[in-house]
């Protein structure tokens, strides 16, 4: 146990070049790279989290439950030097376990400058525990603590009580009335704005290093 404790922090390269990690109390995260990709899109295909995120049609083929967790269940690549696995996904982390041995989900970025918004699942077995507000709570200093973003936002379904408690809990607060927005499946939401800023965001080297 304590040489594998030890190769994790041997391994654990920081943030650097255009990669970036943070812990939480329970959780491990990261810039993805390739090999996370196929973890990191299973943890959101199961029924339930289609319902929310829309990603979906009803009836669109997507990887059957034994693929999903044969995917889910890879053990994650060491994560010495990696990068962000295309340049065209938004900034991200995908959510280790603390020892770094199971995914546990994904948190993502729409970055502009001065502002960002945040959105995020987790894998059906970490569902349920507590764990919403440790993977928005990573995104959102990612945001304030990393790339430098003064302001960031937030949104989920009216009804989506576990969400809005995990976003309330760390400093979002309602920044305008709910309304109806549509999902990427055509599926119409009422939708809750949240909102989040800071008046000293900082940059870490990683994103120094990315604008230079």
């Amino acid at each position: 146990m304590v040489l594998r404790a030890l190769w994790r922090e041997l391994t654990d390269p920081g943030c650097g070049g255009r990669s970036h990690v943070l812990r939480t109390e329970n959780l491990y995260f990261r810039t993805p790279i390739a090999w996370d990709l196929p973890a990191a899109q299973a943890a959101a295909l199961d029924d339930d989290a289609q319902y929310r995120l829309g990603w979906t049609t009803p009836g669109e083929a997507t990887p059957s439950g034994p693929a999903r967790t044969r995917a889910l269940n890879t053990a994650p690549a060491v994560a010495t030097g990696h990068r962000r696995a295309h340049p065209t996904l938004p900034y991200g982390l995908v959510a280790l376990t603390s020892r770094r041995d199971r995914y546990v989900g994904l948190v993502a970025l729409k970055h502009d400058p001065g502002t960002c918004e945040v959105g995020g699942y987790l894998a059906p077995a970490f569902r349920g525990q507590g764990l919403g507000r440790e993977l928005f709570g990573a995104g959102l200093r990612l945001a304030h603590e990393h790339l430098g973003t003064a302001t960031v936002t937030a949104e989920c379904e009216i009804d989506n009580v576990a969400a809005t408690r995990s976003l309330c809990s760390i400093g979002f607060v309602p920044s305008r009335d709910p309304e109806p927005r549509e999902l990427p499946n055509g599926r119409v939401v009422i939708g809750c704005r949240f909102r989040r800023s800071t008046t000293a965001p900082t940059r870490c080297r990683a994103s120094r290093s990315s604008t230079t």
